[in-house]
């Protein structure tokens, strides 16, 4: 168990370290940037003895900053998790929003953003409001640009969403915004109605409010466990809970989009991706 813990606190060290070299890099070539989760977001609103797990240094950047960004990391050691080809990007483009890469030495793991979600979810003009809602922000080390609560709190249910509902540390997320002094909550409705997601925002803010959904949270708060862990005693909601699919989202747009992606686009692209692979490994002979 201290072993366990020992490991925690030195990736933690790590990711902290890391994003601090690349944000200074970052600065030190005028390029604007948004860090997305995170020790940032962890620094800004959970206390200082909570504990928030981070995997990944997450970033938001202009499009048109996308190749210097990528010089930025190649300098720093990091390199691409996959070389894909110009055809595959056009397709990845539409199914994914970010590249992965990855530190040559640490493993630490950089995702790098231009939108906030896939172009099958959310327009491209949400990724611009949310952009224009950012103020700039100063640390001892570093400077950042950072959205507004509630669209932070946006992004954030769309996170929720595509993870089906049931990670626990989104809405440990979304909680903490929801009880900031300030957060607005008819901005937020306002927000999403406008980006086709209000469905989403609405149906993350009923989870939110759920009082089983509480009774759970609190019980798990000091355990950082996932909602699923209650599975045995919770069943009836928990299957309500991860039924995502199945809820009276309507006509809304962008989510039969996804439907309609992840059920029948990503299966023909993840069949096809490996033979693609294949033939250009017999071809490099």
């Amino acid at each position: 168990m201290r072993e366990e813990k020992n490991k925690k606190q030195l990736f933690d060290y790590l990711l902290r370290h890391s994003s601090e070299v690349l944000f200074k890099k970052l600065n030190s070539e005028d390029i604007f940037f948004v860090p997305l989760k995170g020790i940032v977001f962890k620094d800004r609103y959970y206390e200082s003895l909570e504990s928030r797990n981070s995997n990944d240094i997450d970033i938001l950047i202009n499009e048109k900053d996308s190749l210097i960004v990528r010089k930025v990391l190649k300098d720093l050691g990091y390199s691409p998790k996959n070389n894909i080809g110009y055809l595959q990007k056009k397709v990845e483009n539409f199914l994914l929003h970010s590249e992965e890469y990855i530190h040559e030495s640490t493993g630490i793991e950089i995702d790098l953003h231009s939108k906030l979600a896939e172009k099958y979810l959310v327009d491209i003009k949400l990724t611009n409001d949310f952009i224009a809602s950012c103020t700039l922000c100063k640390t001892d080390n570093y400077l950042y640009y950072y959205p507004s609560i509630e669209y932070n709190f946006v992004f954030l249910c769309i996170h929720a969403f595509k993870n089906n509902f049931v990670e626990f540390q989104n809405f440990n997320d979304l909680l903490k915004l929801s009880l900031i002094n300030g957060f607005n909550r008819e901005e937020v409705l306002e927000i999403s109605n406008r980006n086709e997601i209000g469905k989403v925002v609405v149906e993350c803010i009923k989870r939110l409010e759920d009082e089983t959904y509480n009774k759970i949270f609190l019980k798990i708060r000091n355990e950082y466990e996932r909602i699923r862990y209650y599975k045995e005693s919770n069943t009836t909601y928990l299957k309500r809970l991860s039924l995502r699919f199945f809820l009276p989202f309507g006509e809304d747009w962008h989510f039969f989009n996804y439907m309609y992606v992840r059920f029948f686009i990503f299966p023909i692209y993840f069949i096809i991706k490996p033979i693609k692979s294949g033939l250009n490994f017999f071809k490099s002979f």
